[in-house]
């Protein structure tokens, strides 16, 4: 039995047309709909996806494709447009519709290309496209590219020219579907947000707690099939809890697959996904000294699972350095990204390894026990050697009595000496909720602390007033917007004087682009407007090394695409981050994490 690949885009087609429904619906009954089109979906294909021989790894990795942080395309719109047009032969109508998608209201270039091949549609009869056919042709795409995880590229056939399998795949499908294979390859789903928690409820009740056990399609569902296999998908949810509590009985870590993150809440996630050991091998000899492998002291017999954060470390200094400091000594498959302008790399500077938790020795699954506990372990497990590995520091509070008032000491010290942060843990819960001991409820997710959170309660925040000098265009940003049809730009380019003493003196001004700042989550809507309403006043074309009247834009040495348009008189906007980082390819500091807290409009 086989699971076609137009029966999952016809999922994504239905929630996309209530989001777009004409007129907008009112956000309650949209949520209802929303939820109604996934469980109606689940309930009319649970018998066949439920079958052994059905791919479910395929499934999943088609409907949350931002996942797949081990699948790296290397191929964003500009690029992939050209190999869309060039396999499938479009002629010149076509080409044109095709890149309509740089042109404000016209879509993403998904929805173009489909605009582009609708003429074409069962113009072609043949065996449907399956999810097995469309996760091998995804595979042999990423396996190509060298940022892909050594599993992803272990799978090249090399046998396979991937421009005729991307072919063969493109002209079997209808236009419509090719909008969503797409928009799967690049890895966004612009006018649809999937609501991840229901969808993978309804697939398997079991399958949110396994994600965030191991953060593995292949591995889950090898679970799902194996020793979890006698569970039925969607038993009834009064009984789900305590089988919750059964399965989990049987699971175990295994070393080389990832481990899912905590809960947070207020926090950023950031990273990748890929397998990165060869990046780190600077820090293999110092993990084997802090382990004592092959020493009597060694308290490993084969195999541990730890958890630890990476930094840099200064033994002039004798204190860990900057997040920006990590990029110039590790690679990413190789290659060193964003150290332009950085220095060399000192000899008194070398990687560290800060280790704050245990969730396997041998054959003791140390996740299912509480956080005190498996810090016991990790102190009896871990040796420190100075500067080179340690345990991160810790203090117990106790909140039914003086917590509260030492956790305002320890936060007031930790800002006076510059730290991030803290992170707030539950002393007693598991690593992983679901292997609790007993029915007893544990809080399982973490808290971080930091200054720029607590605004309201006296907390400081570091922000900044800044230049809005120009912004661009990004097709897939406008749908995420929910502005789709007045909204002209997305990106907007952030600007500082680095003249301001001669610009007194008549002398024309310079701007050096210091951020770009995208409408996702990073600007207020109402401000996401008013630029877009008044910026479409005052803004000129833009071409790199195009000499402005107004001012000189110095040019940004960071990887991204440069601005489409300037705006004659720029914008003042008032900027929040998270303290300060030195950007990619550049000198300076600039506030972490930007986003634009409002408009100045005075």
């Amino acid at each position: 039995m086989v699971f076609k690949f137009s029966q999952v885009c016809q999922l994504l087609e239905n929630m996309e047309k209530v989001a777009q429904h004409e007129p907008q619906l009112p956000r309650y009954r949209a949520d209802q709909t929303r939820r109604t089109t996934i469980v109606e979906w689940f309930a009319k294909h649970r018998s066949t996806l439920m079958e052994p021989t059905i791919n479910g790894p395929a499934i999943l990795s088609i409907l949350f494709p931002e996942r797949r942080k081990d699948m790296v395309y290397g191929m964003q719109e500009v690029r992939l447009a050209t190999k869309v047009s060039t396999l499938m032969r479009f002629r010149a109508p076509q080409i044109t519709q095709l890149y309509k998608y740089s042109e404000w209201g016209n879509g993403d270039m998904p929805a173009c290309a489909q605009n582009a091949t609708k003429e074409w549609d069962g113009s072609l009869v043949g065996d449907p496209i399956t999810v097995d056919k469309i996760l091998e042709v995804l595979e042999q795409l990423t396996a190509k590219c060298r940022f892909s995880s050594p599993a992803i590229q272990s799978k090249r056939n090399l046998s396979m020219d991937t421009d005729k399998i991307l072919h063969g795949v493109l002209i079997k499908l209808r236009s419509w579907q090719i909008k969503w294979f797409l928009r799967v390859v690049l890895q966004q789903f612009t006018t649809v947000a999937l609501d991840e928690n229901l969808v993978l409820r309804e697939y398997h009740f079991l399958l949110p707690e396994l994600l965030h056990f191991q953060n593995d399609f292949e591995a889950v569902f090898a679970l799902l099939k194996g020793p979890l296999s006698c569970y039925d998908s969607k038993p009834d949810i009064r009984v789900q809890k305590m089988l919750r509590m059964e399965a989990s009985k049987h699971l175990r870590p295994t070393v080389g697959v990832k481990v899912g993150r905590p809960h947070f809440r207020k926090a950023w996630a950031n990273g990748y996904g890929s397998l990165m050991t060869q990046d780190r091998r600077a820090l293999h000899s110092v993990i084997k000294a802090a382990l004592r492998v092959g020493t009597p002291g060694c308290l490993v017999k084969s195999k541990c699972i730890l958890l630890g954060e990476l930094v840099v470390y200064s033994d002039r200094e004798q204190k860990i350095l900057e997040f920006h400091k990590i990029r110039k000594h590790v690679s990413r498959s190789g290659s060193f990204i964003g150290v332009l302008q950085d220095s060399q790399c000192h000899d008194y500077e070398h990687l560290m390894i800060v280790l704050f938790d245990v969730l396997l020795v041998d054959d003791d699954i140390t996740m299912s026990q509480g956080l005190q506990m498996r810090r016991d372990v990790l102190r009896r497990l871990v040796k420190y050697i100075p500067g080179r590995a340690m345990r991160s520091e810790w203090t117990i509070l106790d909140f039914r009595s003086t917590g509260a008032e030492e956790l305002k000491d320890l936060f007031a010290r930790a800002l006076a000496l510059k730290y991030e942060g803290y992170i707030l843990k539950p002393a007693l819960s598991p690593y992983f909720p679901l292997q609790a001991q007993h029915e007893e409820w544990l809080p399982n997710f973490f808290v971080k602390l930091k200054k720029d959170y607590l605004a309201d309660m006296g907390g400081s925040k570091d922000v900044g007033d800044f230049a809005v000098v120009g912004a661009r265009y990004d097709s897939m940003l406008a749908l995420k917007t929910g502005m789709d049809g007045s909204i002209r730009w997305t990106d907007f380019y952030l600007g500082c004087l680095t003249n301001k003493d001669s610009v007194r003196f008549g002398e024309k001004r310079k701007f050096k682009i210091v951020a770009v700042i995208k409408s996702e989550s990073c600007i207020p809507k109402a401000d996401l407007a008013y630029l877009n309403s008044h910026g479409q006043f005052r803004s000129i074309e833009y071409r790199e090394g195009l000499e402005l009247e107004p001012f000189d834009i110095v040019k940004n040495y960071g990887y991204g695409r440069s601005m489409a348009v300037a705006f004659k008189e720029p914008f003042v906007v008032e900027v929040l981050g998270s303290g300060y980082d030195k950007p990619s390819n550049e000198s300076f500091l600039m506030l972490r994490h930007p986003r634009i807290k409002k408009v100045h409009r005075d």
